[in-house]
C-alpha cells in the first residue's frame, strides 16, 4: 500500500483532513474546545487563515491557507500535537497518522471542497440539514450567522 504525500503551495487554499486514531469517536466537547483553543492559537503563531470547517465525531475537514505553506504544515502539527498532550498526556497516537493535505487552485474546486465540508454531518446521517450541525462553518459561511462557535476568515480576497 503506497504511501499518501500531502503537498503544499505557497499562497494557495489547502484541504485538509485529520482523523481520530482507528476512526473512534472521540471529538468531546472537551476536545472540541481545546480544538478551538489552538486554531485561534495556531493562526495568531503562524499566520495561516480558517476559511471553512467542520468537526465530525472522529474526523475534521478544513480549508487552510497561507502565504508561506510551510506554516500549514507548522500549524497542523502544533494543533495535533497540542490536542493530543492535553487529551492524552503521555500517551502516543490520539491521531491517525498525519492529517491529509492538499492545495486546492481553482474557485469552482474550492467551492466544491466547502460543499461538501458542509454536506459532511448531512450525508453521514447525522442531520437532516447542515445548519443544524454545531461545529462547522455552514451558519457564518451561507447564512451569514455571527452567533458561531468558531469564526472563520474570509476567503473572497485570497482567490
Amino acid at each position: 500500500m503506497s504511501r499518501w504525500h500531502n503537498q503544499y503551495a505557497d499562497g494557495c487554499i489547502h484541504f485538509c483532513t485529520y482523523t481520530v486514531k482507528d476512526w473512534q469517536p472521540l471529538l468531546s466537547a472537551e476536545v472540541i474546545a481545546i480544538l478551538y483553543n489552538e486554531w485561534n492559537r495556531g493562526q495568531e503563531r503562524f499566520s495561516v487563515k480558517i476559511q471553512a470547517y467542520v468537526i465530525m465525531p472522529e474526523h475534521v475537514h478544513m480549508m487552510l491557507w497561507a502565504k508561506d505553506a510551510a506554516n500549514i504544515s507548522a500549524f497542523l502539527r502544533r494543533i495535533l500535537g497540542q490536542v493530543s498532550k492535553q487529551i492524552a498526556p503521555g500517551q502516543k497516537g490520539f491521531w491517525k497518522e498525519r492529517p491529509r493535505v492538499f492545495p486546492v487552485y481553482s474557485r469552482d474546486i474550492i467551492e466544491e471542497k466547502i460543499n461538501y465540508i458542509h454536506r459532511n454531518p448531512v450525508i453521514r446521517g447525522l442531520v437532516k440539514e447542515p445548519d443544524v450541525w454545531k461545529h462547522s462553518s455552514f451558519c457564518q459561511l451561507v447564512e451569514q450567522s455571527e452567533a458561531v462557535p468558531f469564526k472563520c476568515d474570509s476567503f473572497d480576497n485570497l482567490i
